[in-house]
């Protein structure tokens, strides 16, 4: 992104330099294939430009450069369309605006969260320097200065909540990304203080000392970020990488595995535990699918994992439903990692028919033997354990005396006959 920016105003300096054009096309289209926000950020600062330099310093602008900008930024979204029309035939409608000058205000949750990513010491320091700037830019008018505080407020009435939304742009976004301009101004607002020391009048001095500055801060974030760890997404732990390890080992490779899921957003259904992870580390199926990019699968599948996902989370333990559950999705195995879930160790500890073959440090892996749902689906609990015995033993007959015993409910979903 920053390449991107400088490039496009090297391309307003000079633009009948084709050379510029063609960085600013290609830079452009990559960043268009990486993430929305980032296209998105830099579409701002291209209206930023335009407006600072029409509106700020009006000797500044030029129409061939205008010209030029947009010519070339049409032709890096006509580079990328092929992708990005793939990529919108999956997107959601979210992009809806609802303004309203009384519109609901900010939670104390949100203000939390916001503050929380805010309010570190390094952000402060940063702040501060960007502040000078701003203040020299009030007496000065530094060129730079203005464009990036005309980039940031375009931003922020972007990003805001109120008194307009526009999802799925976000405060909290706008304060993760606001790290790029108040870097840049940040830089800016150094070189105006050690203008301000006079007792120093070699530039090279000046220039060692703004060195180490950025070093000092370098390592500063460096170490103080290397190990950060968002516990919110920390789903696998040492315990579930070993008990992954056990299940690769010690189950059949056409095992698969009911796991604890959630709603995320869009629609999508994420895992809880370290039973998400199953799949990429043991090449076992789960009945949830290994992360998120389903949701880029065709809308049929996509609405499939969505009610199954749905019907797993209504079940309240070892029940009929859960049985009929399990017998659809031709489950064989449960996994219960540490993080919390809706499935817990005690629905199945004193369920019938399902058995425990691993617990370690509160990982607990259960086996449904394979006629096991077939009767429990259609039988009392304390008949499962005898029953599922004799259709081991006596699979045609003895599925046929249950349907004509009547046990098959009478419109449901399932034939006794259906595995």
């Amino acid at each position: 992104l920053p390449v991107a920016m400088s490039n496009a105003l090297e391309l307003w300096q000079a633009p009948g330099d084709w050379r510029r054009g063609l960085r600013l096309m290609v830079l452009t289209a990559g960043l268009c294939l990486t993430h929305y926000i980032v296209a998105v950020m830099f579409a701002c600062f291209l209206i930023a430009v335009v407006l600072y330099f029409r509106i700020g310093l009006r000797s500044s602008y030029r129409a061939t450069s205008f010209r030029a900008l947009l010519g070339w930024s049409m032709l890096s979204l006509g580079v990328a369309a092929p992708w990005i029309l793939r990529v919108l035939q999956y997107a959601s409608p979210r992009a809806i605006v609802s303004a309203g000058l009384f519109g609901a205000l900010p939670s104390r949750d949100h203000l939390s969260y916001w503050w929380h990513l805010l309010n570190n010491a390094r952000s402060w320091f940063l702040i501060g320097l960007a502040t000078l700037a701003v203040t020299a830019f009030a007496f000065k008018r530094n060129k730079l200065t203005g464009l990036l505080l005309t980039w940031l407020i375009i931003m922020a009435m972007l990003f805001t909540e109120w008194p307009w939304q526009i999802p799925p742009f976000r405060p909290d976004l706008l304060l993760i990304c606001a790290f790029l301009p108040i870097n840049v101004m940040a830089a800016e607002g150094l070189d105006w203080l050690l203008q301000r020391f006079t007792w120093m009048p070699q530039p090279k001095a000046r220039r060692l000392l703004t060195l180490g500055t950025w070093t000092v801060l370098l390592l500063w974030g460096g170490i103080d970020t290397a190990t950060v760890i968002n516990p919110q997404t920390l789903l696998a732990t040492k315990a579930d990488v070993t008990a992954i390890g056990w299940i690769q080992q010690n189950t059949p490779e056409n095992a698969r595995f009911l796991i604890n899921v959630a709603p995320w957003q869009s629609d999508i259904y994420r895992g809880t535990d370290g039973g998400w992870w199953i799949p990429v580390l043991s090449d076992r199926e789960t009945l949830l699918p290994p992360g998120i990019q389903y949701g880029h699968g065709n809308s049929d599948y996509k609405a499939a994992v969505k009610a199954m996902s749905e019907e797993l989370l209504a079940l309240h333990g070892c029940s009929q439903a859960f049985w009929h559950f399990a017998l659809e999705n031709h489950i064989t195995h449960i996994y219960i990692g540490e993080e919390a879930g809706l499935l817990q160790p005690y629905w199945f500890d004193q369920c019938s028919g399902v058995h425990r073959i691993y617990l370690s440090e509160d990982v607990h892996i259960y086996e449904i033997p394979a006629s096991q749902p077939l009767c429990c689906a259609y039988l009392e609990s304390s008949a499962c354990e005898e029953n599922a015995f004799m259709l081991a033993r006596f699979p045609a007959a003895f599925s046929k005396a249950l349907l004509a015993d009547g046990t098959s409910a009478p419109g449901s979903r399932h034939s006794m006959m259906d595995p």
